[in-house]
């Protein structure tokens, strides 16, 4: 009875442990005190309970042996920021960070793309459009970065929505253009002048579909398995060539209105 009951109680607290995130979290971060994923998902769970200071502590401690690291320098200064401003090293650590990483996977375009409107609002002192711009050239500057397979095209990916809260359209094209190039597939193409469009320039739009007719040969052929299968499917249904079409009439539509608006 007592071995019954003392395995029931194990289960027990198992099943507490793996039904509450934040506590895996920080168990996860105390028996692994020196891997930077760990320390960076506790500290992540801190701030979604709106506890930074303790996430501060946390990253600044690692990120003194682990200057490397983009997911402790990016998460500290979301960390700072939700206490109105950045610390006073945070954007050159950031900056060092993003200059020296081997491949941060999505965390880059996931973290600009939600730092973009808080520098935009203005809610983080020393979090600005330009702070953010210094992040990226730093970024185009890691020559192993710029190896990594998608990682390129993120960093021009992410410069063209920077120049799009800068109204600067003109930027923003070349920066998706060179972006597109970088790994041609319809969807890039379609997502980047939609953003042209809704932004408010769709001529530019319209120019960057233009550009992925001009390069879309280019376009690497699909791995076998299930990416050859999706992609055998959406040809069968002429998915992409229907979608930039509708897309295309959308934006000559919308830069019609817009040339008969500006008409004297």
């Amino acid at each position: 009875m007592l071995l019954l009951a003392g395995l029931a109680l194990m289960t027990h607290a198992r099943a507490q442990l793996w039904g509450n995130t934040r506590d895996q979290a920080e168990l996860w971060a105390t028996l692994n005190p020196g891997s930077p994923r760990a320390q960076a998902n506790a500290a992540l769970m801190e701030m979604s309970a709106g506890r930074p200071q303790p996430a501060i502590a946390r990253l600044e401690t690692l990120l003194r042996s682990e200057p490397d690291q983009v997911q402790l320098a990016f998460n500290l200064i979301g960390a700072h920021c939700m206490l109105g401003a950045l610390g006073p090293n945070d954007l050159a650590q950031a900056r060092h960070a993003i200059s020296h990483t081997r491949d941060p996977g999505g965390l880059l375009v996931h973290w600009f793309e939600g730092s973009i409107p808080i520098a935009v609002a203005g809610t983080c002192r020393g979090l600005d459009l330009h702070a953010l711009d210094s992040l990226l050239e730093a970024g185009l500057a890691n020559h192993t970065l710029m190896e990594v397979g998608g990682r390129h095209q993120d960093l021009l990916y992410l410069k063209g929505r920077l120049a799009l809260v800068r109204h600067d359209p003109v930027t923003a094209l070349g920066d998706f253009n060179a972006a597109l190039d970088q790994d041609v597939r319809p969807g890039a193409a379609l997502e980047q002048a939609a953003l042209l469009g809704s932004a408010g320039y769709p001529r530019e739009g319209l120019a960057h579909l233009e550009h992925y007719e001009s390069v879309r040969q280019r376009q690497a052929p699909p791995g076998f398995g299930m990416p050859w299968l999706h992609a055998w499917v959406l040809h069968a249904q002429d998915y992409w060539p229907n979608e930039i079409a509708h897309l295309r009439d959308t934006l000559r539509a919308d830069a019609a209105k817009q040339a008969r608006t500006n008409a004297p």
